[in-house]
């Protein structure tokens, strides 16, 4: 949805959000929720769903891609979009 024609970052946001509700225990919808929550600005809500995604998934797995991950970029640098 996110790179979808008439996607974007917010709609995407909406509808993991949704799908965050219908799988809870998914370290990856957790994950992608930082992401899209770091490209918005969102950093405290990036951090909370990237630390729940280490959680729920492999923490150390996790970490090294997230440490790699330009959507998390300004979560990093603490930038506000």
């Amino acid at each position: 949805m996110r790179r979808a024609n008439g996607g974007g970052i917010e709609k995407a946001k909406v509808a993991l959000d949704e799908a965050a509700k219908l799988f809870p225990g998914d370290s990856m919808i957790q994950y992608n929720l930082a992401c899209y929550c770091a490209q918005l600005g969102q950093l405290d809500a990036a951090q909370e769903h990237l630390d729940k995604s280490y959680e729920l998934g492999d923490a150390k797995q996790i970490k090294l891609m997230a440490l790699d991950d330009e959507d998390l970029k300004p979560l990093w640098e603490g930038e506000v979009k």
